[in-house]
């Protein structure tokens, strides 16, 4: 196959992908967390949400913006909240491939690559979410490609680029500041082997970014460490806390792990990290070309930011990077992965580099296909029925001129999205409260089905949307 054949799979597989996040767009209702940046932050002016009207960490800056701007260019609609991450995507499809040419030689690594990345179903959730995480990935892999490219055609202007997407990358999700330091660490090492005329006067520049951004951000960090806002996340071992997580929810609760053993599972991933990190220190060490200079840069990449993250754990004491706070790291996992691969086998073992390239694009495709849900994301799943339960209560279907719906805490602010943006300004929600009313006299309540036992006196049950996740009409 020729080259231009293998780029046009890579669109492929992309554009196949970013189908399937538009489809989760309008499928998933607005989940728990997206509610307060869509009808609360949107409200303040850009300054106010610059310096936190709160101190609340829900306010992603430049999620908020971007969501403010495109309220204002389309109206509130689930769709254009999440405009902003979902058109991020395409950004980080775009930093991938530019990678992908920079490292790998052989075109028919690039299907290989975009599998690397995009078989993440957790990943890809966030892209479809009207939260910072995905717009952050996107722009973290942007200014990572440009630090490379920087360095592999010795171009400061592309370092300088890489410094700006930094900062907008942690300004979108301030979870990436140990990421954003490693960045700026790296440009600067950059700058001192690349540019022998100016680099005392580059180096400046680059200081000078970097506190800028640190005194636009230190108001919203100020506040959020005044009132302990990180109480939210735990202190149980960097392994427990972030890589667990992380390959509990690469998982997805794929049937591709018969009763899989957590641990085990991470300690392989471990494994097989060291290993290509290995292979790239041999091959650096090996170093014929510009391609493979870029080895180590590759492994500073990926392995500097985690230890910024440890060493800020251990002298800061601030809890670990969970879930989707710890996102940024499946992209530096993929990268290291995408870049070793390749020199598993010697140039003159084609064919088995194309049996190897095969086999790890089938296990993606396969992964993704069993686990990717298009009505639901991982995160809130909680929230999958809301949709379901207003068409069921809506008037027109009902026959009633006026509908009022008491709901667990966790669905109102779902809901109460739809009720202010007009799309169920027909319901009247009752308020947000963490106990079970048992007094209510609301005509509906969604409840847990723990709840149940405590309203069956006043409600009986209409439709079990799950399991756990009851509708109840009052008697």
């Amino acid at each position: 196959m020729n080259e231009r054949l293998y780029k046009w799979i890579y669109v492929l597989m992309a554009t196949a992908i970013f189908v399937l996040i538009l489809i989760k767009v309008f499928q998933v209702p607005i989940t728990h967390d997206e509610t307060a940046t869509t009808v609360h932050y949107v409200h303040y002016n850009a300054w106010e949400i610059m310096m936190f009207p709160d101190n609340w960490p829900n306010n992603h800056i430049l999620n908020t913006l971007l969501v403010k701007y495109s309220i204002a260019l389309f109206g509130a609609h689930s769709w254009s909240v999440r405009l902003p991450n979902l058109l991020s995507f395409l950004l980080f499809a775009w930093a991938v491939y530019r990678i992908a040419c920079l490292l790998n030689p052989r075109s028919f690594w690039l299907p290989v690559t975009a599998v690397l990345f995009f078989a993440n179903p957790y990943l890809l959730d966030f892209f479809g979410l009207s939260r910072g995480y995905g717009l952050s990935v996107a722009l973290e892999m942007t200014a990572i490609s440009f630090l490379l490219s920087g360095i592999c055609h010795q171009k400061i202007l592309h370092l300088f680029l890489a410094a700006v997407i930094s900062c907008f990358s942690a300004y979108a999700s301030f979870t990436l500041l140990p990421w954003w330091a490693s960045m700026f660490l790296l440009l600067l090492l950059a700058i001192w082997k690349l540019d022998t005329k100016r680099k005392w006067q580059n180096s400046l520049w680059l200081a000078a970014l970097g506190l800028g951004f640190l005194a636009l951000i230190a108001t919203p960090l100020y506040k959020m460490q005044s009132t302990d806002q990180y109480v939210y996340w735990t202190s149980n071992g960097f392994f427990s806390d972030t890589l667990m997580s992380l390959v509990i929810n690469w998982r997805y609760s794929a049937v591709l792990f018969v009763n899989p053993n957590n641990n085990l599972i991470t300690i392989i991933w471990l494994i097989v990290l060291s290993a290509a990190s290995v292979l790239l220190i041999i091959r650096q060490r090996r170093s014929t070309g510009t391609t493979d200079t870029l080895y180590g840069w590759i492994m500073a990449v990926v392995w500097l930011p985690v230890l910024i993250n440890l060493i800020q754990m251990m002298l800061l004491h601030t809890p670990n990077l969970n879930g989707r706070t710890a996102l940024f790291l499946y992209p530096l996992a993929s990268l290291l992965l995408a870049t070793a691969l390749p020199l598993i086998w010697r140039a003159k073992q084609v064919q088995l580099q194309y049996v190897t390239a095969g086999m790890v694009v089938l296990l993606g495709i396969f992964h993704l296909s069993d686990t990717m849900k298009l009505n639901q994301v991982r995160e809130w799943w909680y929230d999958a029925d809301n949709l379901k339960v207003l068409n069921l209560i809506n008037p027109e279907n009902n026959l009633k001129e006026q509908v009022s719906l008491k709901t667990n805490w966790l669905f109102h602010p779902s809901i109460d999205f739809y009720v202010k943006t007009s799309y169920a300004d027909w319901l009247i929600l009752y308020p947000y409260t963490k106990e079970t009313d048992t007094a209510c006299t609301a005509s509906y309540y969604y409840a847990l089905e723990s709840e149940y036992p405590n309203l069956q006196d006043n409600y009986e049950v209409v439709q079990k949307m799950s399991w756990d996740r009851w509708l109840l009409k009052h008697r």
